[in-house]
């Protein structure tokens, strides 16, 4: 146990909202404040668990020193005194336009090959992920990122709501790292419980690291499209996060009623594929035609093209 009989830690971050940088950190620095904190039971969280609630994902662990998952999706449902978290989170604008051009250029990082299956018709032709963002404009493209991000950025806002009264919590965006670097970071090594001179060590070691630029042009198109802050607003206010007050686009990148059909199902997409397994009732509901296969796609490739059907519509409703 930690010596200190400190809460255990609790580390979570989300694709494009500091994977990276946690990756590093634990890469980095993970060996010293294992010794300092005496941390006997470390688990890496698997992506196909990253919906379950997180109770239940320490009683099945058995209660770990500290447990991190860089697909953390996990309604906080323990006592507010119970864990440290660390949390990353990221606005909704700054997510979709840099998973639209990581993917894009093929997500050389990624070891799951999941953009380059052929699973997607463009034209009569049958492509993948990857060839579909190269192929169209860049306006679906961002929307079928957008769309295809949608299920991970609520899940993303569902754990800073719930986490919202942990006693011990430190929610953390990219943009707070852009914009003071050493204060952030001494936020993060604070919370880990490392002192002042054991932090400025770590925070020269990381400063290597290399951290999104922006893409102004394609953020513009974000922040002014109305589906698009329709789709998100919700979320980007529970990770604290507001949309600009920049004039709206008369005609929006995303179809409306796909964004409608989404707001709507959005309490399948923060289920897990586990409690829909044991519900004889699912495939009798009226929705299950529509919301199936996200199910069943949570598991393959990490769950990355659990919207599939979505962008699908999206690629022919812009064919007509």
């Amino acid at each position: 146990m930690i010596w200190n009989d400190e809460p255990p830690l609790v580390l979570g971050c989300h694709h494009k909202t500091g994977s990276v940088l946690l990756t590093q950190f634990m890469d980095r620095v993970g060996s010293r404040f294992t010794q300092k904190l005496r941390l006997s039971k470390i688990v890496n969280g698997s992506p196909v668990d990253r919906k379950a609630p997180l109770s239940a994902i320490l009683n099945h662990y058995q209660n770990p020193d500290c447990y991190i998952n860089l697909w953390f999706e996990h309604e906080i449902d323990v006592a507010p005194d119970s864990i440290r978290l660390l949390h990353f989170v990221r606005h909704p604008v700054k997510w979709v336009r840099s998973a639209y051009l990581y993917h894009k250029k093929g997500a050389p990082s990624d070891s799951v090959r999941w953009l380059d299956r052929r699973v997607f018709r463009l034209k009569e032709e049958q492509v993948s992920y990857c060839e579909v963002l190269n192929r169209v404009d860049s306006a679906t493209g961002l929307a079928a990122e957008a769309i295809r991000s949608f299920p991970e950025i609520i899940g993303t806002a569902l754990v800073a709501r719930t986490s919202s009264c942990l006693t011990h919590r430190q929610q953390v965006s990219l943009e707070q790292l852009h914009a003071d670097f050493d204060a952030t970071m001494g936020l993060i090594c604070a919370l880990v419980g490392f002192d002042e001179t054991e932090t400025s060590e770590i925070i020269a070691e990381l400063k290597i690291l290399d951290l999104s630029r922006a893409s102004p042009e394609l953020e513009r198109t974000l922040e002014g499209d109305p589906m698009f802050h329709k789709l998100f607003d919700s979320a980007a206010s529970d990770m604290g996060f507001r949309f600009s007050e920049m004039p709206r686009q008369s005609r929006s990148i995303l179809p409306e009623a796909i964004v409608t059909t989404l707001l709507n199902g959005t309490s399948h997409l923060c289920t897990p594929w586990q409690a829909v397994e044991r519900d004889r009732d699912f495939m009798l509901d009226g929705d299950s035609i529509t919301w199936w296969l996200t199910y069943a796609l949570q598991v393959s490739g990490c769950g990355h093209l659990m919207m599939h059907s979505f962008i699908q519509q999206l690629l022919d409703t812009n064919e007509r």
